[in-house]
């Protein structure tokens, strides 16, 4: 048996050239193919990629979807998230628990369901939700999660949970999923008319450096705490050493209470493409990632197909609007020894989905957002306000720091809520 499961594992090793740096891979192909990645498995990763035991065992122990000892055909991945909790999260896990007879992080004796938590799933939207497999089931109660275990008993297929769809491409064929998207008010930025191609074609004509130069005048920030100016970002990593460059669309978020990623790649996919594509123009990259966590797996056939459409359309591939993609080597401009160094540039989902908007308004970046504009500018001062603040007090107690935290935070939704969506 041990040999057998040796044999196994050398082979998906060697699949992957029994690189270290495919680590992740590698052990999702043992899972795939081995129902898991035991430690019999871990010890023989190890040997063939030239690498530690524990070095796998943090790969395999850090992700939800890999476990270290078998699991059911059905796995019921049960979120546990804070607003979970708040929205009744442990009535839906001991009515579970109870109809399938094991507790958490157990399987069935017939080895047919696996129930177990999960961090946040992307549903905060729509608490408490479980993934099911690949299917996304939001919206339990204590009954409706007792005739899901039901349900899965009989047919063992987590695709017959689905009774209804939501709305917008939720519905898609492609997706058909029971997610809302929950959007209340649609913003001018992401959800404003988007024609696919319109932005790259008044792109193309542009130089790099007139496209840096306009995303600079933009003062268009990165969407984290830094806020960190995007055209420089851009300037600094065209100009870095190197011959090749990668854009990464960050599409990760697995923060209680957040779901934007999740709407964009649903209902805006397109858009954000398009902001990778002139992302990578302006840069001079020829490769564009896309990190689409497994919660969001689901989505990933359609996102696919909107790929697939930009290339039959030339928005997309190694001859853009019948442009040829020739990356070119730029000097050292770079000032001092810092992160941007490194090749891959990195965008947050959010920041690349208002590019294509900005390069369609070229001559209108002054008004067609500068109420935007004044929202970010608004909200780093209140930030800035509160800072001075703290720093006047000599008393700085945990509660003293969350009361400011949380009136900076309050004014700044406020501002938020009374700008744009």
């Amino acid at each position: 048996m041990k040999q057998a499961l040796a044999t196994v594992v050398e082979d998906i090793c060697r699949r992957y050239g029994c690189d270290r740096t495919r680590m992740l891979d590698i052990v999702l192909a043992v899972q795939q193919r081995l129902g898991c990645v035991s430690t019999e498995a871990m010890e023989v990763i190890a040997r063939e990629v030239n690498s530690h035991r524990v070095e796998v065992e943090s790969v395999v122990t850090f992700y939800a979807f890999l476990s270290v000892k078998p699991q059911g055909k059905v796995v019921i991945r049960l979120c546990n998230d804070i607003v979970d909790w708040m929205r009744g999260y442990e009535a839906v896990a001991d009515a579970m628990a109870k109809e399938l007879g094991v507790t958490m992080g157990e399987t069935t004796a017939d080895g047919a369901i696996t129930l177990t938590h999960t961090p946040c799933i992307g549903m905060s939207d729509q608490a408490p939700a479980a993934l099911i497999n690949e299917v996304v089931v939001p919206n339990l109660t204590p009954e409706r999660a007792r005739q899901v275990v039901r349900d899965l008993r009989r047919h063992l297929d987590p695709a017959q949970l689905i009774t209804m769809v939501g709305d917008g491409n939720n519905a898609h064929p492609l997706v058909h999923s029971m997610v809302r998207n929950n959007v209340r008010r649609r913003g001018p930025v992401h959800f404003d008319s988007f024609e696919s191609g319109n932005a790259l074609q008044k792109t193309l004509p542009r130089t790099p450096e007139l496209v840096i130069a306009e995303i600079r005048a933009s003062r268009l920030r990165g969407r984290g705490g830094a806020g960190f100016a995007t055209g420089q970002k851009w300037e600094f990593a065209r100009n870095a050493p190197g011959d090749q460059r990668y854009v990464l669309c960050n599409a990760d978020e697995g923060e209680p209470g957040t779901f934007k990623d999740r709407v964009l790649l649903t209902e805006c996919p397109d858009q954000v493409f398009e902001g990778m594509t002139i992302a990578g123009y302006a840069l001079g990259s020829n490769s564009g990632i896309v990190y689409l966590r497994g919660e969001y797996s689901y989505l990933r056939p359609f996102l696919e197909s909107v790929l697939e459409s930009r290339r039959q359309h030339g928005w997309l591939g190694k001859a853009i609007g019948g442009k040829p993609g020739r990356p070119q080597k730029r000097p050292d401009a770079l000032q001092g020894d810092r992160a941007y160094h490194s090749e891959p540039l990195r965008k947050i989902l959010r920041k690349l989905g208002i590019i294509p908007l900005l390069a369609s308004r070229y001559t209108e970046h002054g008004s067609g957002l500068g109420k935007t504009r004044w929202v970010i500018e608004r909200c780093l001062s209140w930030l800035h306000q509160f800072k001075r603040l703290r720093q006047r007090y000599e008393r700085r107690s945990d509660i003293h720091d969350a009361f400011l935290s949380l009136g900076c935070a309050l004014i700044c939704f406020n501002v938020l809520q009374n700008s744009f969506c």
